[in-house]
């Protein structure tokens, strides 16, 4: 059985939970954090078994969305955040995203 963040949130919340380059987060901050994103993405209209689309580089955003989609009890869609739109548009479509978050750069 996996351990997840919400019980290291509560008996560990001030240890260093994730750490990208100069930002440090503790369990409870990132709890916090995907926790927010879930609700975002329920009000957004995912539920469970849907599929979100993720076009992200590395990073604290990737694995907080990783965390919130399971959370919502939905699925991930890896999408390379260096693809041209026409395979973008292509993915969504095959996966039936019902959402996608991206990284400001593909805002076009």
């Amino acid at each position: 059985m996996s351990i997840g963040l919400a019980h290291h949130a509560q008996t560990r919340p001030d240890r260093v939970a994730l750490i990208v380059g100069d930002a440090t987060l503790t369990y409870a901050a990132l709890n916090a954090r995907v926790n927010r994103l879930a609700r975002a993405l329920r009000r957004a209209g995912v539920g469970v078994g849907d599929a979100v689309g993720a076009a992200l580089p590395n990073g604290c955003t990737w694995f907080e969305l990783l965390n919130a989609v399971g959370k919502l009890g939905a699925q991930l869609v890896p999408i390379g955040y260096r693809l041209k739109g026409p395979e973008i548009a292509y993915m969504l479509a095959d996966s039936a995203a019902t959402v996608l978050l991206a990284d400001a750069a593909l805002q076009d």
